[in-house]
């Protein structure tokens, strides 16, 4: 399953900590991706904001959640909300309390998916 991922507030600085952060953790290793999204009208390009997370239900999903845990927990990071989107188009705010009990996590963002 890909997620697509990002703060709720355009934060460049937050973002590329959150890219690199997960880019250290080894079970996340080579899973991340930045993506540039098509600029709307009036709009300037160039600047990745979405980042592309492949995770299956167990043990990357796991590792992600605990890494959202620790990354919330860091000074300055405690009000930020990662939007994630799933495949099927549902959006979820993930947020410091939220990543609190990754198991609910992933039960909501694996859905109806049918994924484990």
């Amino acid at each position: 399953m890909d997620l697509r991922m990002r703060l709720e507030h355009e934060d460049a600085e937050a973002f590329r900590a959150l890219d690199l952060w997960l880019r250290r953790e080894p079970d996340l290793r080579g899973r991340t991706s930045l993506v540039r999204t098509v600029p709307g009208p009036g709009e300037m390009g160039g600047v990745a904001d979405v980042l592309m997370m492949a995770v299956g239900g167990g043990g990357a999903f796991t590792t992600l959640a605990a890494s959202l845990r620790v990354f919330f927990a860091q000074p300055r990071r405690s009000d930020l909300t990662v939007r994630v989107e799933t495949p099927d188009g549902r959006t979820i705010a993930v947020d410091a309390k939220r990543v609190a009990n990754p198991e609910d996590l992933q039960r909501e963002i694996l859905g109806n998916s049918g994924e484990s």
